[in-house]
């Protein structure tokens, strides 16, 4: 399968909020509701006119109140007490849930790992897809080096030597919104950050795409289709 050299999900957004992760929340919940956020922008019948304006230009944060209700909605669930998420989010027990809910239509994990399948490598079926119309966008799944936060707070692309045996100090999710020959793009604790294909390749854990109801304000957008898309991955589907 030829893979396009580059997709772009971001839509120039300059508000990437942290929803209350790091102080609030986990930043699985983040990721989802970040890419939720970028499934609505593209969709003719989604934000108002006014609200892609603030989103695009600056002006004002979403607000982080629709993911605060996510954390706790999901921490009872699993037997938390209170309104301070402590366990951390498993997208595997998170995924079915939200599936009940109605968050989501339908969901899938992409491997990733290092084997070829049926000729194509880990990169290309990453790309393929978060490229896909119908995914808009992926989950990724990380384990953070020890050098995230130097590179991260300098504004610098992330990158990953394994020669340097730099050790690894917890797991991390993001919504990939963004891919070109040789970089990957996502939002994270409020900004946009870069990362090399070799960060990637290093850090991955695993990667999933869903479906939602937001999806179904994008022109061409096909329920039925995706959904036979998750299923032919091997997902779960509504």
């Amino acid at each position: 399968m030829t893979v396009p050299l580059g997709c772009d999900y971001t839509y120039g957004i300059k508000n990437w909020p942290a929803l209350g992760n790091m102080s609030r929340g986990d930043c699985f919940e983040v990721a989802f509701e970040e890419l939720r956020m970028a499934k609505e922008m593209a969709g003719a019948k989604g934000l108002g006119k006014l609200k892609r304006a603030f989103y695009r230009l600056g002006f004002t944060p979403p607000t982080s109140a629709q993911a605060l209700q996510l954390y706790y909605d999901y921490g009872i669930f699993i037997g938390e007490k209170g309104p301070q998420p402590d366990k951390g989010t498993t997208s595997t027990i998170f995924y079915p849930w939200a599936l009940s809910k109605g968050l989501i239509y339908g969901w899938a994990v992409i491997d990733i790992t290092p084997n070829l399948i049926n000729g194509e490598d880990w990169r290309t079926r990453l790309d393929t897809a978060m490229s896909d119309p119908d995914f808009h966008g992926c989950v990724l799944e990380v384990n953070l080096p020890a050098t995230i936060w130097t590179q991260f707070y300098k504004h610098r692309t992330l990158d990953f030597d394994p020669a340097l045996n730099t050790p690894f100090i917890g797991a991390h999710a993001v919504a990939l919104l963004r891919y070109s020959e040789r970089f990957y793009q996502f939002p994270t604790w409020g900004r946009l950050a870069t990362a090399t294909e070799r960060w990637v390749e290093n850090c991955r854990i695993f990667a999933t795409v869903f479906v939602s109801p937001e999806d179904e304000g994008r022109p061409g957008f096909d329920k039925a289709r995706a959904l036979a898309k998750i299923t032919a991955l091997g997902g779960t589907v509504a």
